[in-house]
């Protein structure tokens, strides 16, 4: 963030308009944005999910548009299994490993149990980290909402997971404006 050092910024306004994605990179982004020594301001009037809001719950504020969908806190990995397809059409996958663990999830082939604990494992651990970074600035957040459900911002500013409501994105610079 380039602006850390900038002494003639004094506030940060994240504009967030995702529905999520990958987690890469999430968590380490998540922990610069807490730690920015500048006020930090996350805004929506779109949506703010998942991996999104993940990053946006990391500033001290977390402003939202009514309509607005946001949270969505979980993880997920889908792996296809198109083993019957192949099957129909008269192909066999076989894939030779050097741990029962290589080649999990690869195309053709279905997943063994210890696979599947496997993944499980991962996204479990993707998660904590996703709700220990919540908790960590929305101390008040309802765990009860970390079961991967949208919501618009008046249900999450219910339950602790933004901090306001506003009726436009003019309206929260106005207000950081006026804050000085």
């Amino acid at each position: 963030m380039l602006f850390r050092s900038d002494r003639s910024v004094s506030k940060i306004l994240f504009d967030i308009n995702s529905g999520g994605g990958t987690v890469n990179g999430v968590p380490e982004l998540a922990d610069t944005i807490y730690s920015c020594p500048k006020e930090t301001t996350a805004f929506t009037d779109g949506k703010a999910c998942s991996a999104a809001y993940w990053l946006g719950s990391q500033c001290r504020r977390f402003v939202a548009t009514p309509s607005a969908t946001t949270a969505s806190v979980g993880v997920f990995m889908a792996v296809p299994d198109v083993t019957k397809h192949l099957e129909q059409k008269g192909i066999k996958m076989e894939v030779f490993t050097t741990g029962k663990y290589k080649g999990a999830g690869a195309m053709g082939t279905s997943l063994t149990d210890d696979h599947r604990a496997m993944f499980n494992e991962d996204i479990s651990s993707v998660k904590q980290g996703f709700v220990d970074h919540i908790l960590r600035v929305r101390k008040n957040a309802n765990v009860v909402m970390f079961e991967g459900q949208p919501m618009n911002a008046v249900k999450a500013a219910k339950n602790g997971l933004i901090t306001g409501i506003a009726k436009s994105r003019r309206e929260v610079i106005s207000e950081l404006q006026k804050a000085g």
